[in-house]
């Protein structure tokens, strides 16, 4: 009767420590790791823009944007799922976009040609 109970009371006390002790190594794991994957994944310092802020500047459709990105005419990397766009390549194709608007042609012109 004695190893029987002795057996329950380890066994209820292995329930209550097993988790407790998880918890602790994932906490130990998470703070001596968490320094080296934030600063590995932390943004870049430079104001880079997101697809989204990039055609609202360019007053174009996102898809637009992201066309010239895949078409390696915008310069941009890639940060997790989310683009980043250089802000010079969107002020130089905006410039050349209002350059040929003040020509004569259309945002729409089929005419203004591919680059």
């Amino acid at each position: 009767m004695l190893l029987r109970t002795n057996l329950r009371d380890l066994l209820y006390a292995h329930k209550l420590v097993l988790p407790r002790l998880q918890l602790l190594a994932h906490s130990f794991l998470v703070a001596i790791f968490s320094s080296v994957y934030t600063t590995s994944r932390r943004l870049p310092t430079m104001p880079w823009l997101t697809t989204e802020e990039a055609a609202e500047i360019l007053d174009y459709n996102i898809e637009y944007v992201r066309r010239r990105i895949r078409n390696r005419r915008l310069k941009a990397k890639k940060h997790g799922h989310v683009w980043l766009v250089d802000p010079e390549s969107v002020k130089s194709l905006r410039q050349k976009l209002n350059r040929q608007i003040r020509e004569g042609y259309s945002k729409y012109d089929p005419r203004r040609g591919a680059d």
